[in-house]
């Protein structure tokens, strides 16, 4: 097992025993980012994401139980009506979904051209008979706005 591995392994191991105490998220982070250090740019790099992960959630160290379940219901049925997205809804830009989230939204999205765009819909709509082929089908014409 590489160190970055038992590294991680630990630091999950130790954020379910000691996160309790307000300073054991930071410290697990820098902990976490020594042992990474000198590593390549990617693990670098991904060691910087697992940390601003740890970053977005010590909201949740604040919280009490109830409030958790609160919050663990809210996130459910963000991520059903998305589930439950059926035929034009599939293809849509979901903003309300990711504005679950505590961290404010960026429009970083990145819109293909047309050509490129249109060959990840034929795409999509392919992979949807390979992943659902008994799924009824629609002949409904898409006719503006989502909603």
């Amino acid at each position: 097992m590489s160190r970055l591995v038992r590294a991680r392994a630990q630091l999950a191991s130790s954020l379910s025993s000691s996160s309790r105490s307000p300073g054991a998220p930071r410290a697990l982070r820098l902990r976490f980012a020594h042992r990474c250090r000198g590593r390549s740019s990617l693990r670098s790099a991904r060691a910087r994401t697992f940390a601003r992960r740890l970053d977005m959630d010590d909201d949740l160290t604040v919280l009490t139980r109830d409030q958790l379940v609160d919050e663990v219901k809210r996130l459910r049925a963000g991520i059903r009506a998305h589930r439950d997205s059926s035929g034009h809804g599939l293809c849509w830009h979901h903003p309300e979904l990711w504005a679950l989230l505590p961290e404010p939204l960026e429009q970083r999205v990145s819109v293909p051209a047309w050509p490129q765009f249109m060959r990840g819909c034929i795409r999509y709509r392919e992979s949807l008979d390979e992943q659902l082929p008994g799924a009824p089908r629609s002949t409904e014409e898409f006719e503006g706005q989502r909603g």
